[in-house]
């Protein structure tokens, strides 16, 4: 399997490394591949694990992407 350093370096040993690398992984997949097949040759990785690692990253992007947008309207909320 790939070596996941190439998103993210050495906060990959933090739970929010982790958490940060996996959501730089499916942004990456969203911005620069066409195709699933394309993203796990080019990572060094079978279709399964590609598909495995985007689907977990795709979550945590959209719940990080929702509790930024939660903190957002709370803020907006408080300077009424």
């Amino acid at each position: 399997m790939s070596n996941l350093n190439k998103w993210h370096g050495e906060s990959i040993t933090t739970d929010d490394g982790v958490n940060k690398t996996l959501r730089d992984i499916f942004l990456d997949w969203t911005n620069n591949y066409l195709s699933l097949k394309g993203f796990a040759s080019s990572n060094e990785m079978t279709v399964r694990e590609a598909k495995s690692i985007l689907e977990v990253g795709k979550s945590l992007h959209e719940k990080y992407v929702e509790e930024v947008v939660k903190e957002l309207y709370e803020e907006i909320e408080e300077n009424e």
